[in-house]
Formats: C-alpha cells, sequence, structure tokens
C-alpha cells in the first residue's frame, strides 16, 4: 500500500499497442537471460504506467495548494471616481415607410 492509497491499476481489457510492447521487450531484453514474451511485455507497459501515474499522484500531492484568487478592486474604489453612466441606446429613427 501507498503512502496515498494508490493501488496498481488492474489489467485493461483494452489491448495495447503491438508497438509499445515489442519498444519495451527490446529495451529490457538485454536484462534478462530468458527471452522475454508478449506478455512480459504487456506487464512491463503495465508496471511502467503504475510507476509514472503514482508519481504524478505524489508530485501533485507535495505540490503547494494554488493560492486563493484575489480581487480586483472596482473601477470607484482604484481611481476614487464615481461609475460612468450607463451608455445610453440611440433612438430608433422612424424611416418614412413605417410611419402610419
Amino acid at each position: 500500500m501507498f503512502r496515498s492509497g494508490f493501488e496498481p491499476s488492474e489489467p485493461s481489457l483494452a489491448p495495447l499497442p503491438d508497438d509499445l510492447v515489442g519498444e519495451a521487450i527490446e529495451v529490457f531484453q538485454p536484462h534478462y537471460r530468458e527471452p522475454l514474451t508478449r506478455d512480459d511485455g504487456k506487464a512491463i507497459v503495465r508496471n511502467l504506467t503504475d510507476v509514472l501515474l503514482l508519481l504524478s499522484e505524489w508530485k501533485r500531492e507535495d505540490a503547494p495548494p494554488a493560492p486563493e484568487p484575489t480581487p480586483t478592486p472596482l473601477a470607484t474604489e482604484a481611481t476614487g471616481m464615481a461609475p460612468a453612466a450607463p451608455a445610453r441606446r440611440p433612438k430608433r429613427r422612424k424611416f418614412p415607410a413605417e410611419t402610419p
């Protein structure tokens, strides 16, 4: 059990890409006496994924909390001036075809 309750992932039902499994076998084969199988390659990929997920989780836990956003002052508070009057919509002009 890890400090955060992290549990290794269950083997996924989704197939792993063949090239990823093949690359894992190619990288790790020099470190094994017996030839690695496709199942070994899949286990390596899953284990590496779990390690990276755990490290990512630890990084999030150890990061300082985000600062609270500070409210921006209203224009009147910042300048001491009264707010401007709201803009007025121009009156709609009536064209000769609209008059009764």
